[in-house]
């Protein structure tokens, strides 16, 4: 409404360029907040990716389970075919 006014006095001027100055900094502060929280996320992402273990680890991991598997199904078949006979 002020700045739509067509006959502002030094008073109304001065207080249009103080709401002007106002948004301004609004502005400026919302992006600096949005360009510290990515900074602090790309570190935290960083950080995550350094401390996982790698994805190789993974494959090392399943492979032990495979061989577990491979290992125990023989095995738990031999022992249900062979029953006692009491």
């Amino acid at each position: 409404m002020l700045a739509e006014k067509s006959n502002r006095n030094a008073q109304d001027d001065k207080k249009l360029n103080a709401i002007i100055r106002a948004e301004k900094a609004s502005q400026r502060a919302t992006k600096a907040r949005q360009d510290a929280a990515r900074l602090i996320n790309e570190e935290n992402s960083a950080a995550v990716k350094q401390n996982a273990p790698p994805v190789h680890m993974n494959f090392v991991m399943l492979r032990g389970c495979l061989y577990w598997l491979v290992w125990l199904i023989p095995n738990q078949a031999s022992r249900q075919s062979i029953k006692p006979n009491c």
